[in-house]
C-alpha cells in the first residue's frame, strides 16, 4: 500500500509550475459520485490511492487531482489493463470462467484521459487560470458489467463465448469487494472550466486496440 503513497510524495515532491499533476483511480461506494462526496474505499488498492491524494493535498494546495475509473487503450500485452484482459479469456475456449454481471464499470480511453491532461495543462500554463486546482473527475460514459464487456468484444470479433459463465452473485463472499455502480461525475471539468472532451466510441475503439492479438 505504501509504494502508491512514496510515489506520490516523489511525484509532487519534484513538480514545478504545472501543479502537481496525479490521476489517481479511485474507488467509492457512492453512485455516480462527485468531486464533494467524501470518500469510502472498499479495498486496499484504493484505500491506497485515497492515501496517496492526501498527501497530494498536504503536500501542496496548487494541486490537481484527475480521478478516472477503469483505463483501457493501446497495449503490448493483454495483461496491461482489465479490459484487454479479457480477450484472452474470449479466445481459450478451452478454459471455462465465470464473469461478474452485477458491477457496473465504465471504460474509459486513455487517449481522451490525456487530451483532459493537456488542456488541463494548457488552462494552467497558457492562461494563468486560478480556478485549475482541486479534485476532478473524468469518465468514459458507455457502462458495462464485465459479462457484457466480454459478450461485446466477442461480438466484435465474431468469436464463441459459450465458456464465459454469467455470474449474479452478490459479490459478499469475494476477497474483493467493489461498488456496483463506479460512475464518475464529469461534470466540474466541463462547467467549471470548460473542458468537453468528444469521447471515442468504446466498440470501435476496443477493436482497434485488439485486432492485433486476433
Amino acid at each position: 500500500m505504501s509504494v502508491h503513497i512514496n510515489k506520490t510524495v516523489l511525484i509532487t515532491g519534484a513538480s514545478g509550475v504545472l501543479g502537481r499533476q496525479v490521476a489517481n483511480r479511485f474507488t467509492n461506494a457512492g453512485w455516480n459520485v462527485t468531486e464533494d462526496d467524501t470518500p469510502n474505499p472498499l479495498q486496499a488498492y484504493g484505500k491506497s490511492k485515497y492515501e496517496a491524494e492526501l498527501v497530494t493535498q498536504k503536500i501542496s494546495q496548487d494541486h490537481v487531482i484527475l480521478r478516472v475509473p477503469l483505463l483501457y487503450g493501446e497495449v503490448e500485452n493483454l495483461e496491461e489493463n482489465a479490459v484487454t484482459i479479457l480477450f484472452k479469456n474470449i479466445k481459450n475456449t478451452t478454459a471455462r470462467v465465470k464473469m461478474d454481471d452485477i458491477q457496473t464499470r465504465y471504460p474509459t480511453y486513455i487517449g481522451d484521459v490525456a487530451e483532459v491532461c493537456l488542456q488541463l495543462c494548457e488552462l494552467r500554463t497558457k492562461q494563468n487560470r486560478n480556478d485549475v486546482r482541486g479534485i476532478f473527475h473524468f469518465s468514459g460514459i458507455a457502462k458495462y458489467t464485465k459479462y457484457q464487456l466480454a459478450l461485446v468484444i466477442a461480438s466484435l470479433f465474431q468469436l464463441p463465448i459459450d465458456h464465459i459463465e454469467r455470474d449474479q452473485g452478490t459479490g459478499a463472499n469475494t476477497n474483493i469487494q467493489r461498488p456496483e455502480n463506479a460512475a464518475l461525475d464529469s461534470s466540474k471539468l466541463s462547467d467549471q472550466l470548460g473542458i468537453n472532451i468528444n469521447r471515442v466510441n468504446f466498440e470501435t475503439t476496443i477493436k482497434r486496440c485488439l485486432e492485433s492479438f486476433i
